[in-house]
């Protein structure tokens, strides 16, 4: 399951989504940092400036190299710019993405008696008018992205995509909730579309 929310503090509002994944803490953090393991779940990215792109597999480009602060995601041709703003090894990253705003991937082991780690993306809009027009357009896809990240550990539980109508609905009621019909709006959002089929 993944479990949506919405936050708001001095900077923002945001959309916070999270879920438990059953690996250990490092292995996660390869997936999500490594050029080439990110491509499992979200696309590959290179670094724009720094240490060479090809950082081999398994190597966190984002973590490891400390002069990296730009990278370059690609989606089937079409390049995405994003800014790396912090990166701590096995703990979070948060990068400012393209023209789509502030986005953060925080790991935390999971609550005692638990096993695995616990996954949390927090995408930050500039106010509530943004947040109530956008998030019925973006929540999907980063629950979409999560759900792919799960399926590459082989959490059986996550791999089943909720259909498009399901999680736009659900996310137009989570934003609705908060600030009320009249603020949220359909539109299209420019967010990166992702493939959602899963390889049996």
């Amino acid at each position: 399951m993944i479990s949506a929310s919405i936050t708001h503090w001095e900077d923002g509002t945001d959309l916070v989504l999270s879920t438990t994944i059953s690996a250990d803490i490092h292995t996660v953090w390869k997936r999500v940092t490594s050029p080439m393991e990110c491509a499992l779940w979200f696309a590959p990215f290179r670094p724009v400036q720094g240490e060479d792109a090809d950082q081999g597999e398994g190597t966190s480009a984002v973590s490891e190299a400390s002069d990296v602060t730009e990278i370059e995601f690609d989606f089937e041709g079409s390049p995405l710019n994003a800014h790396v703003l912090s990166s701590v090894e096995d703990e979070h990253v948060l990068v400012e993405l393209g023209g789509l705003g502030r986005i953060s991937l925080r790991l935390t082991q999971a609550l005692a008696g638990q096993p695995g780690v616990t996954v949390t993306a927090a995408h930050t809009y500039a106010s509530d008018a943004e947040a109530a027009q956008l998030i019925p357009q973006v929540g999907p896809v980063w629950d979409t992205h999560l759900r792919l990240l799960a399926g590459t550990f082989g959490d059986a539980d996550l791999t089943a995509s909720e259909s498009e109508a399901a999680l736009y609905a659900r996310y137009t009621e989570l934003a609705v909730a908060e600030f009320g019909a009249d603020s949220v709006k359909s539109g299209s959002a420019q967010v990166p579309e992702c493939d959602d089929s899963s390889d049996d």
